[in-house]
């Protein structure tokens, strides 16, 4: 870019010199200055320099032939010939040749400098204010006419060279800044990066150009939006109110949703938490609102089944929160254990039993008896456990081969503990048709097993029977309990 304070620095210079002289020069070095330089506005056709008509030299030969033999445009000054003398006039012509080629020179130096100002750097431009400084006094030397113009035109220049490098300089310093911003974002110091934009668009939007400021005004918004983020997650970590958690996801989202924000990974992780906020807000309400009806669900707790049960399903179904459901799977649980009774036994915990060949049933306290090989040979059976320990009477030795069934835990006991494990199988996982199917086929199996038993002499007559809990496990294992059952457990 070419400077178009030059036109007017060329104009005063041309300007300084004799018309006749200018008359000449403008054939070559005029045409020259007017290829090296853009328009100057405000420049007339009125003022331009024109061509002497022949006519205005024809009365002085003298002149004319001098004219008509220098070449002017050598540089050089025209002088006498020895065919005729040097006039006061000529004397007058040689003194404004020589101001003439002051100018010249002066346009010679104003013509090279622009070409240097055009393409260069700052400390291009500062060498160019002191060549400026330089031209000013050349031109007070060199004495033109209207040196004061002149010289209060180079002055402009010199100011118009003086505020582009200031331009320059304040171009420098933005852009070092630039990169400061750029490495405290790199460490995620995104608090620092704002603070070094913010400056950056204060002190330097007058001399970076749009896209710059377009791209530090994006640069920023980035950093704002992921120190936002930070902070954003932290404060929802540490908030208890559930609306307040909400408050703050729905607000950044709000701030950031700009679609070039869309798919990073801090407005998914939003989104994500919000759903999950959403979702915890939506909870407590059911589970507040659950809390009646588990209350009345006391009224069950003497017949619970199947009504109690129903009501629970429906429940569950209502409010379907985990919290819900495992206060309802408390309150199943506990109607099941209810209607699936632990039994205990009247009859002491050491006591044994066996059945001999015959068939007979044996119940007591049984000490083995062995042979000199260490062997089991027979048993000796008491009447309680204090007697076998502490003898005061002799009591019979049944031998070993008379037992079809040797001494061990009684029929009776063996029932319990086999329904015990059953019944706790299907209390712990009330959800799994398996258990409910075996505790079925246990206590249908037991009270086979106890009718038999009870058919031989000796047999206990302690009353046992498993067969309301079987029914209670058929029953349960039909379609409607059994989707109630499922309802509560979320099956």
């Amino acid at each position: 870019m070419r400077w178009l304070g030059a036109g007017p620095i060329l104009v005063l210079l041309l300007g300084s010199a004799p018309l006749a002289v200018l008359t000449l020069a403008s054939l070559a070095r005029i045409g020259q200055v007017s290829q090296e330089l853009p328009a100057t506005d405000g420049f007339s056709r009125s003022g331009e320099i024109l061509l002497l008509p022949p006519d205005r030299l024809a009365g002085d030969e003298g002149l004319s032939r001098a004219l008509a033999e220098r070449d002017l445009f050598a540089g050089g000054v025209p002088g006498a010939t020895d065919e005729s003398p040097e006039p006061v006039f000529f004397r007058s012509l040689r003194g404004d040749w020589d101001r003439w080629c002051g100018v010249r020179q002066l346009v010679d130096d104003v013509l090279q400098l622009e070409r240097r100002v055009a393409k260069a750097d700052r400390r291009g431009l500062e060498q160019a204010a002191e060549e400026v400084r330089r031209l000013v006094s050349a031109s007070g030397k060199r004495g033109p006419a209207h040196d004061s113009r002149l010289i209060r035109a180079l002055a402009r220049r010199e100011r118009a060279i003086q505020d582009r490098i200031h331009r320059l300089r304040d171009i420098e310093s933005a852009k070092r800044l630039i990169v400061d911003a750029g490495a405290a974002a790199d460490r995620q110091e995104h608090g620092r990066a704002i603070e070094i934009y913010d400056e950056i668009l204060a002190r330097f939007s007058g001399v970076l150009e749009p896209a710059e400021l377009a791209d530090l005004r994006a640069r920023r918004e980035d950093a704002q939006f992921r120190r936002d983020g930070l902070a954003l997650f932290d404060q929802v970590r540490s908030a208890d109110d559930i609306a307040r958690k909400r408050r703050l996801l729905k607000d950044f989202l709000a701030k950031y949703a700009n679609p070039v924000y869309r798919s990073t990974a801090a407005i998914e992780q939003a989104r994500g938490e919000l759903l999950a906020v959403e979702a915890e807000a939506l909870r407590l309400e059911r589970n507040r609102a659950a809390e009646r009806p588990i209350e009345m669900l006391a009224r069950y707790d003497i017949k619970p089944l199947p009504d109690g049960l129903r009501a629970a399903a429906e429940i569950a179904r209502t409010y379907p929160t985990d919290t819900v459901r495992a206060r309802l799977q408390d309150r199943v649980r506990t109607w099941l254990a209810r209607a699936l009774p632990a039994r205990e036994l009247t009859e002491p915990v050491g006591l044994e039993e066996a059945e001999l060949a015959d068939g007979q049933v044996l119940r007591g306290y049984f000490a083995a008896t062995r042979d000199p090989g260490g062997r089991i040979n027979g048993y000796k059976c008491y009447r309680s456990a204090e007697e076998r320990k502490s003898p005061t009477a002799a009591v019979g030795r049944y031998a070993a081969a008379e037992f079809r069934r040797p001494p061990g835990v009684t029929v009776p006991r063996d029932c319990v503990l086999r329904y015990e494990q059953a019944r706790r199988a299907a209390l712990t996982q009330p959800d799994r048709q398996a258990h409910w199917t075996a505790l079925a086929a246990t206590c249908e199996t037991l009270d086979a097993e106890l009718s038999a038993y009870r058919r031989l002499p000796g047999s206990s007559r302690e009353p046992l029977s498993f067969a309301a809990e079987g029914r209670l496990a058929r029953a349960l294992l039909h379609p409607v309990p059994w989707s109630q059952i499922e309802e509560v457990w979320a099956r």
